[in-house]
């Protein structure tokens, strides 16, 4: 049978995964017994020294205002924007 050459010979064939396990790639080593396992490191210890979050200084209905107002803006901001351009390019197609 006759071997086709790789279309885009900068890339590397594939390797059979259990060839994989001895070349230097750090992503083909296995795991290292050093290693701490990720569920571990995130593991709060309670007595670790850490101040409990903030009460919240702003209440939901306060802030739920607050954002509909900006909103608001950002709308008639976008309205006369849009405004203005339908205006330019009017003039700008009757030119």
């Amino acid at each position: 049978m006759r071997r086709v050459p790789h279309p885009f010979p900068a890339v590397p064939e594939e390797t059979p995964v259990d060839q994989e396990r001895g070349t230097r790639d750090p992503c083909c080593r296995p795991p290292s017994p050093n290693n701490v396992p990720l569920s571990v490191k995130l593991e709060e210890d309670p007595n670790d020294g850490a101040e409990p979050p903030a009460e919240p200084t702003i209440g939901l209905k306060e802030l739920t205002d607050q954002i509909q107002a900006v909103m608001q803006r950002l709308d008639e901001r976008g309205q006369a924007a849009t405004k203005l351009l339908v205006e330019k390019a009017q003039e700008l197609s009757t030119m």
